[in-house]
């Protein structure tokens, strides 16, 4: 009995540990940039530029939680997934809900061809600064 008791608990614990290393993917910032959409000449201009970060980002299911200083959680919304395939550049894009400020924005994932860098962009509308992107650069595990 002790036998089969310890064998169902071996079981349980591994698929958890499975489960939870198949579900979760956290990725690690390197740097971080803020920029703002310049509506007359239709272009993005960089406002601020942090080389020296170390953000957790993890992606779960349908959530993608941003550990910064200012925790954010977004929430996709499933059927509005839009993929991309650029010269050097390919990606996916959703719409989502940022559940800290409360506000509807646009989740890009970019993926640089031929390396592992990759982009967590986040675009939204502010009310004072018009719209603005959010880039979170990534290496992949």
């Amino acid at each position: 009995m002790k036998k089969l008791l310890f064998l169902v608990l071996i079981i349980a614990s591994s698929i958890t540990t499975h489960a939870q290393k198949t579900d979760i993917v956290v990725y690690k910032a390197y740097q971080t940039e803020f920029y703002t959409h310049s509506p007359s000449t239709d272009k993005w201009n960089l406002e601020t530029k942090n080389e020296d970060v170390n953000i957790d980002i993890v992606f779960y299911k349908d959530v993608i939680n941003v550990q910064a200083h200012t925790p954010t959680l977004f929430k996709l919304y499933k059927g509005t997934q839009k993929s991309f395939d650029r010269e050097t550049i390919y990606g996916v894009t959703f719409d989502a809900y940022e559940a800290v400020k409360e506000i509807t924005c646009r989740v890009n994932y970019i993926y640089v061809k031929n390396s592992n860098d990759f982009v967590l962009s986040v675009v939204f509308e502010d009310a004072t600064l018009g719209t603005v992107n959010l880039r979170y650069y990534c290496k992949s595990n």
